[in-house]
């Protein structure tokens, strides 16, 4: 069985040589001190299990050639894209070529793929914009408290049980077993993931046991049973959208085939995509008829058009905010501290702003930043903000 500092060490190879990969001319400057503090947080943490789950995991998919979804705010690390499926890159937009190592970083843009590919002025080769400024405070916090990192897994049914056995190989001297607890709302225990024991808990016996599908045993816990017998939850349900990637004609392309290529200007081209588990038919004509013009529009037009839809557009004159990450952004428009608007974009996310009761701890957070008050009043009405990493995973899995 691996220890906490092999696992670290080996997290760390596999780092190293991914990027060895993508930086075959030599790492920019950039990306090295990016890796190195981010990896230097993920080491406080004293918890490498994570990260090298989603690791196994995402092996588990390639060599499966199915998708897998991951949520979660440690997609914002560059960690979690160097050792996964390299789709969901955090950097700010920059241009690397792969013959010389010329680097540079790309201004005005906060996707990189809005701005289309170029020729590098060193040799000549083909570049491509990459980065979608995705913050690393959203992973590791702002102060020097180690900040757990953690994902939920979507994919295709039956992966899940899969994923048990190769977690079985990879934890072999702990026990890894289905966790299901029972909803009161519908009166029935529902499967809420894969539970890894820790070594001394293996001969236990004292856990309540239910029956899956096909006689498999799983343990009935609740939340705060799994928190203190210091069970590691990996959290995996099936999805109607990797489902439906999964079943499409395969088919051999370049990532940049569709990336880079511009927009479909029509919703007859749109229809060509498969959105199916993504958009509906409706919200499909809805972020089509907006006429996005680049990757950055087409996600604000996605979060408008699942908004309307749902009736919870939560838009005040004109802003829109899609994500923690764009509101984040938006307020550094405004000559903020970088941290002071991380934790108002964290607060905002949290649903905080949002709570009555907390109007005044609101208001006097507002005293500290610079807003304009229709941006406050929109903070106002989200009752939680996601990452937009998880937008992004999707879109970039349905596109490419």
């Amino acid at each position: 069985m691996r220890t906490k500092e092999d696992l670290f060490d080996l997290l760390k190879r596999n780092c190293e040589e991914r990027m060895e990969d993508l930086f075959p001319k030599g790492i920019p400057r950039d990306i090295q001190s990016r890796y190195e503090r981010e990896f230097e947080r993920f080491r406080k943490t004293d918890a490498p299990e994570e990260l090298y789950i989603y690791r196994v995991l995402s092996n588990l998919a390639d060599s499966m050639q199915v998708p897998l979804i991951v949520h979660g705010t440690a997609r914002n690390s560059l960690l979690t894209y160097l050792l996964g499926d390299g789709l969901v890159n955090p950097m700010k937009p920059y241009y690397y070529c792969k013959s010389c190592g010329h680097y540079e970083r790309i201004p005005d843009y906060t996707y990189g793929v809005d701005a289309g590919p170029r020729f590098c002025l060193e040799c000549g080769g083909l570049m491509h914009g990459e980065g979608f400024s995705l913050d690393e405070r959203f992973v590791w916090g702002i102060d020097d408290t180690p900040k757990r990192i953690h994902f939920e897994y979507l994919s295709i049914i039956g992966f899940t049980e899969m994923a048990r056995k190769n977690l079985c190989m990879a934890f072999n001297k702990r026990q890894v077993i289905p966790i299901t607890d029972f909803n009161s709302k519908s009166g029935r225990t529902v499967l809420r993931g894969i539970g890894i024991l820790p070594e001394e808990r293996n001969n236990e016996i004292n856990y309540d046991l239910t029956i899956l599908d096909k006689g498999r045993i799983a343990l009935l816990l609740s939340h705060e049973d799994v928190e203190n017998m210091g069970i590691t939850l990996v959290i995996t349900s099936d999805s109607s959208q990797a489902q439906a990637l999964y079943e499409r004609i395969p088919r051999a392309r370049s990532r940049y085939d569709m990336l880079g290529a511009p927009l479909p200007p029509s919703i007859s081209k749109w229809k060509r995509i498969d959105w199916d588990g993504f958009l509906t038919e409706e919200e499909l004509a809805v972020t089509s008829l907006l006429e996005p013009r680049s990757y950055e529009e087409l996600v604000m037009n996605i979060v408008f058009a699942k908004r309307a839809m749902n009736r919870t557009l939560n838009s005040h004159r004109g802003y829109l905010i899609p994500s923690r990450d764009h509101l984040f952004r938006e307020l550094l428009k405004y000559e903020n501290d970088e941290d002071r608007a991380y934790e108002i974009a964290e607060y905002v996310g949290n649903g905080y702003a949002f709570n009555t009761e907390r109007r005044q701890e609101w208001k006097q957070l507002c005293t500290t930043i610079l807003m304009p008050l229709d941006l406050k009043k929109t903070c106002e009405r989200f009752d939680s903000l996601g990452p937009e990493a998880n937008i992004l995973d999707q879109l970039l899995h349905v596109m490419i």
